[in-house]
């Protein structure tokens, strides 16, 4: 399983054409937090763009497997099918443990930096960030195992592109600060919740996925 790992983050973070990739995501977040010191470019980048990185890994592993065939490899591995896709989604873990990390670095600097946002209020965001990013995993881990690489990143797309048509419009009609304000603990708990059953769901779903397209 820790090759498998291994594998993963080197294929996400070390090939030429993912590293442009991410140094690119890199500059494009960093004018955002240097050009928009404000609120809601804190919640855009906490709660709606950055949790969606989370996926990445996976994309970038399923699509080098598909090009090498390591999927039917992996397969001679003295190693399940559960814990192949376990060390799948463990490779993601990884990615999400960073990207959290860095949300907390823009929730002390949009609260004690710009200081456009109280900590509260700035960790309840994060904490949004943590519930949406566990959800996004499960639902697009599931579609990649289904779909592959090529049409899991088109469906992907599309289901970028509806989350960026719902923060649009939440912002032209919905007070999403006064949203967040409200209820917070048992929000938290409903959302935590729901994103750890969906995690598990999607895990046992790929599993089944998996197994079947790999049937002996």
């Amino acid at each position: 399983m820790q090759g498998i790992i291994l594998k993963d983050l080197y294929e996400a973070f070390c090939l030429k054409k993912n590293l442009i990739a991410w140094i690119s995501c890199i500059i494009v977040y960093g004018l955002i937090v240097i050009l928009m010191p404000t609120r809601y470019a804190y919640i855009l980048c906490v709660a709606v763009a950055l949790p969606m990185l989370g996926i990445s890994v996976l994309q970038y592993s399923i699509e080098q497997d598909e090009i090498s065939k390591y999927d039917r490899i992996m397969l001679t591995y003295p190693l399940t099918k559960k814990e192949i896709i376990l060390s799948k989604y463990l490779s993601g873990m990884v990615l999400q443990a960073m990207v959290f990390s860095f949300n907390f670095v823009l929730a002390l600097l949009y609260s004690f930096g710009y200081k456009v946002i109280d900590f509260t209020e700035a960790m309840g965001i994060w904490t949004v960030g943590v519930i949406f990013s566990f959800i996004y995993m499960a639902i697009n881990y599931m579609i990649f195992f289904w779909l592959g690489s090529k049409k899991g990143i088109v469906i992907y797309f599309i289901f970028v592109i509806v989350i960026a048509a719902v923060y649009i419009f939440s912002y032209f009609s919905i007070d999403i600060t006064a949203i967040l304000s409200i209820n917070k603990i048992l929000a938290m708990v409903v959302g935590f919740t729901i994103s750890i059953v969906a995690l598990v769901g999607s895990y046992y779903a790929s599993i089944r996925i998996y197994t079947r397209r790999h049937i002996k």
